[in-house]
């Protein structure tokens, strides 16, 4: 018996975690299309300075913010894939502009009596 499925296909994608330096943030989706299979997912940095953005990550649905990403915007993509290896569209989102992280220094200080 020969069983048709849906072309894969995601939609609300988006990117959960705080957009801060150091921090993991990941990408996320509601998959339709059958069983899901290597889906594909990148992650790319805004080029301030051409205006496009360029490939940072490839192969993971998480990435850890970088001094780099610090005031540029990243792109997720998420290319849904089906079991059977059928490729769905892609479909992305924009992060917000990544803030610098919070520096805590902490004296190990002795000699303080209350």
């Amino acid at each position: 018996m020969f069983h048709l499925t849906a072309p894969p296909s995601v939609n609300n994608v988006r990117i959960i975690g705080v957009p801060v330096e150091g921090n993991t943030i990941k990408g996320v989706g509601d998959y339709f299309g059958g069983r899901e299979g290597p889906s594909k997912f990148d992650w790319l940095r805004e080029n301030l300075e051409a205006g496009d953005f360029v490939l940072v990550s490839s192969g993971t649905a998480e990435y850890t913010l970088t001094k780099e990403d610090v005031g540029r915007r990243l792109a997720f993509v998420y290319v849904p894939m089906n079991f059977e290896g059928q490729e769905g569209e892609s479909v992305s989102v924009v992060s917000e502009t990544i803030k610098q992280g919070m520096y805590i220094f902490v004296s190990n200080f002795h000699g303080l009596y209350f």
